[in-house]
């Protein structure tokens, strides 16, 4: 399991135009965001692979004052939008809701196990 989890993160981490924040308070790491910046034609985007904030610092705030920070810094790089997914039946779906993002009802997610 170990060996998974450290080649999700490399895998994750170890791309083209990597991007990954961190949120602390004082010296400690409460929450992160690891993605990557994506070009399209209409636009360059921040891509978030993964996302979070510490259990015991979730409801307090400290997501909305984390996308606050990395919209600025985004927007300082000359990025435009923040791209992510989540499923439907977690609480992040409402959080990110609450937080200003828009579902894109024409997308959907496949998968085929084999």
């Amino acid at each position: 399991m170990e060996n998974s989890w450290i080649n999700y993160l490399k895998d994750i981490t170890e791309v083209r135009n990597p991007l990954i924040y961190g949120l602390f308070e004082e010296d400690e790491l409460i929450g992160f965001s690891i993605g990557r910046i994506k070009h399209w034609c209409g636009g360059t985007e921040y891509y978030i692979e993964e996302m979070c904030i510490r259990p015991d610092h979730q409801h307090q705030g400290y997501g909305k004052e984390f996308f606050a920070l990395m919209e600025n810094k985004l927007k300082e790089k000359g990025l435009d939008t923040i791209y992510l997914m989540t499923d439907r039946d977690k609480p992040s779906y409402v959080f990110y809701k609450k937080t200003g993002f828009t579902e894109i009802p024409e997308l959907t997610s496949f998968y085929k196990s084999f």
